[in-house]
């Protein structure tokens, strides 16, 4: 008989097992038996919220069991619904999700077991790019208390951990954080830094301790290539917002002629290597401001700044920033702006695009000189329309006169997913102080399947394209990403303008 009192005792001192709590990233299962409507399954956000449809809205249940968001739900249906029966499941997420943003390969949310550090996460996230600013990455962090939706952020030096082994540099995260990578300023990544490109072996930055003859940084660039054209060696310097240009007969100094054809290249300069022309060149047009505007021949391995120097270069006046690339694919006109300073300072070939037959390079007038009218907007376009609504690139464009609706959504990236094509319709001012406007509905889904491609209406300056959205089939759906959707934007404008809530 005591041994039986001890063992009740025992057992009555054990706390029972505690009720799990709502966590960020948990799952909600929601079913409302009087109202199947409010009924669905929602993910715990950030914030520690839910989002259902109205009238019912968010709802705090970060640190709540099943119970107790089952009572808040259930009051707050009660004023709509007559004894409502409300049950409520949580399933636990498997670890936890953290923002990624900035200069790495693969930025986005990404899902790391508990303990993960700063830096696993960014190799998750596929490791810096070229430019990232390791020393400065900016760490964060909501505090605990999500009704008040404070934060604080910190300041990690992952260089700190790599060299010296500091584990404070490499925090371990937690839910809801967000790693910010900045971009390097632009002249440490100067600093240091040479690049080279065009015919060698292999174009791209340079990382000298020192500045070094223009033959040591040919030779760390692979050498020259069988394609080169040594004695037309470009070395290009950026200096208080200009280019400065010197080019450079380094055939010259390879065949013993003139050894002073071996320039020291410094910090920051950028090496050309141009290339022969190959046999069958096509014809590309280079106008604005360069030194010699005119018709120049290309191979399909030219790029941009290939033809720019075969021009002279860029003028006194030119405006690097802003050089036009302009196209013309399958009837449709296509313009490209290329900053081709951001190629000089980075070297990324994005800014530096292989020239296609046919094309037309135009270098505007910098903001600081006197304006004149561009080339491409006085000769190469004749019609203005807008194009709204489900589509990739929503814009004005400038097209040819006899552009067609479908020209206008290739030129605009495409409709979207949710487009719905349908239901498009062509917008246009009745009168020239578009005071009053007629509306033409087109069922460009029918034109396509069924090739009606002459049903297709004649476009004039000033129309509009609008593509409407695909109904939505549930107001649970509609509700649910729309909430979703505005909060993200909320979130994204306050992490990149470094604000808090307070």
């Amino acid at each position: 008989m005591p041994s039986v009192l001890i063992f009740l005792l025992l057992i009555s001192q054990v706390n029972p097992m505690q009720e799990y709590t709502a966590k960020r990233g948990d799952i909600i299962s929601i079913t409302v038996w009087e109202r199947p409507s409010l009924s669905g399954t929602v993910v715990v956000d950030s914030n520690g919220n839910i989002t259902l449809p109205m009238p019912i809205g968010a709802v705090t249940v970060a640190g709540m069991t099943a119970t107790e968001i089952s009572k808040v739900l259930t009051d707050r249906v009660k004023e709509y619904v007559v004894n409502p029966t409300i049950f409520v499941s949580i399933t636990p997420s498997e670890g936890f999700t953290v923002h990624v943003l900035g200069e790495v390969k693969s930025p986005d949310f990404v899902k790391v077991p508990e303990g993960t550090t700063v830096q696993e996460v960014i190799t998750k996230a596929g490791g810096f790019t070229e430019f990232s600013d390791k020393e400065h990455i900016r760490l964060i962090r909501k505090i605990d208390d999500v009704k008040e939706g404070k934060t604080i952020e910190t300041i990690v030096d992952l260089t700190n951990f790599i060299k010296n082994g500091d584990l404070s540099s490499n925090p371990i995260l937690k839910s809801g954080d967000t790693l910010i990578i900045p971009r390097m300023p632009e002249k440490v990544m100067t600093s240091k830094r040479i690049t080279v490109y065009g015919a060698v072996g292999r174009p791209g930055i340079i990382e000298t301790e020192e500045p070094q003859p223009l033959a040591t940084i040919i030779a760390m660039a692979g050498g020259l290539s069988s394609r080169s054209n040594p004695a037309e060696i470009s070395i290009i310097r950026i200096s208080d917002n200009n280019i400065l240009q010197k080019t450079v007969n380094f055939e010259d100094f390879i065949s013993g002629k003139n050894f002073q054809a071996n320039p020291t290249v410094s910090f920051g300069d950028m090496v050309f290597v141009p290339e022969k022309i190959e046999e069958k060149p096509f014809d590309i047009n280079v106008m604005g401001q360069v030194v010699r505007p005119g018709t120049y021949p290309a191979t399909k391995e030219s790029r941009l700044l290939n033809a720019i120097y075969q021009a002279g270069g860029f003028s006194e006046n030119s405006d690097v920033e802003n050089v036009m690339l302009i196209r013309n694919e399958d009837s449709s006109l296509i313009k490209k702006k290329v900053n081709v300073k951001e190629f000089i300072v980075s070297g990324n070939q994005e800014f530096n695009p292989l020239l296609m037959k046919g094309d037309t390079i135009y270098v505007p007038l910098s903001s600081k000189a006197k304006q004149i009218p561009s080339f491409h907007e006085i000769f190469l376009t004749s019609m203005q329309v807008s194009i709204i609504g489900e589509i990739n690139k929503p814009d004005t464009y400038n097209v040819f006169d006899n552009a067609s609706v479908l020209d206008i959504i290739k030129l605009a990236g495409g409709p979207t997913s949710s487009a719905d094509l349908k239901k498009v319709t062509i917008i246009r001012r009745s009168d020239e102080k578009g005071n009053s406007e007629s509306f033409q509905s087109l069922n460009l889904q029918k034109v396509l399947t069924k090739g009606q491609f002459e049903s297709l209406p004649k476009l004039v300056t000033g129309d509009t394209i609008f593509i409407p959205r695909k109904e939505e089939k549930t107001l649970w759906g509609t509700i649910v990403r729309t909430s979703s959707e505005i909060s993200t934007i909320i979130l994204t404008f306050h992490l990149i303008t470094g604000r808090r809530w307070y």
